[in-house]
């Protein structure tokens, strides 16, 4: 235990003790005011990830009446809660690639027109011309000075 941060030690013995008592689950932000004025919830998160990381059963839910953070001793209940965090991992790296996308097209040049209306050349790879593109209505039309 000597290698955790002191937060981390701290949410440890105030969860140990929660279970010792039979109390329940708390919630991240009960748990940051509880211990005080200084921490914020980004405190409790990364310690609650340092103490996973240490072999913690610390278990998280947002669901109902199991809604916050506790020390499980149930086995169904830590493989849930791996679950639940293998279900946001895959969403936020679905986020990820999204934004590396669009990274990508907002490095393309962006062509302008005569009328005054640009796309990102990324969208001009089609072998169509810009009218036929436009009129398939595969193609908003910004003019310039627009956001995007």
């Amino acid at each position: 235990m000597s290698e955790l941060s002191p937060t981390a030690r701290v949410v440890l013995e105030v969860l140990a003790d929660r279970r010792a008592h039979g109390i329940g689950h708390i919630t991240i932000r009960d748990l940051a005011a509880a211990l005080g004025t200084d921490v914020v919830r980004r405190d409790i998160e990364e310690a609650i990830g340092e103490l996973r990381d240490a072999g913690e059963p610390v278990v998280t839910s947002t669901h109902g009446q199991d809604r916050g953070v506790w020390l499980s001793t149930d086995p169904a209940e830590v493989r849930a809660c791996a679950r639940a965090l293998g279900r946001r991992i895959a969403s936020q790296y679905l986020r990820v690639r999204a934004l590396r996308k669009t990274a990508e097209v907002l490095e393309q040049p962006m062509v302008l027109f005569p009328e005054r209306e640009f796309l990102p050349y990324a969208v001009l790879r089609d072998d169509r011309t810009l009218g036929e593109l436009v009129e398939a209505g595969g193609l908003p039309m910004l003019t310039a000075g627009a956001s995007r």
